[in-house]
């Protein structure tokens, strides 16, 4: 094999691994616009921050001291699948809830701060919404929550 023929093939390689880097990087990263800044809620308007990356899943709201009466963290998910989620180093209890597209799959009430549990419905969720214990009180499975990206 010729010089220039082994160079050729290097350089084809080294281009589709750049490519395969680029879109993995690309897969992890949706542009904001794309995300709802709000979520309604049993009537009431819930800003939403948005976790989308692994390492802001990962994160979540470990660490806080709280979250906003009105405030939220949507978890978001390329495919649907079973989420599990756990309240490592949580200060304050949560609701958590488990959607298909917006539709309520599973829901967890008033899980203390200090809950030891891994919580893993059956059903697979695209999304997962955390809000402070017992702001989604009424919330059911079934239910349709109307996201809003104003």
């Amino acid at each position: 094999m010729k010089y220039s023929s082994l160079r050729k093939i290097l350089f084809l390689g080294l281009v589709i691994i750049l490519a395969v880097v680029f879109i993995l990087v690309m897969w992890e990263q949706v542009p904001s616009t794309f995300y709802p800044k709000t979520v309604s809620l049993e009537g009431r308007a819930f800003s939403l921050e948005i976790a989308a990356t692994r390492e802001a899943q990962a994160r979540g709201l470990s660490g806080r001291e709280s979250l906003c009466d009105t405030c939220g963290m949507l978890f978001t998910f390329r495919l649907a699948a079973q989420q599990s989620f756990w309240m490592k180093d949580m200060r304050f209890p949560l609701d958590i809830i488990w959607l298909r597209d917006g539709e309520v799959v599973a829901i967890e009430h008033t899980i203390p701060a200090d809950a030891s549990a891994i919580f893993s419905p059956e059903s697979s969720a695209n999304q997962v919404l955390e809000v402070n214990a017992g702001a989604a009180q009424s919330v059911i499975v079934g239910d349709v929550l109307i996201f809003s990206t104003e």
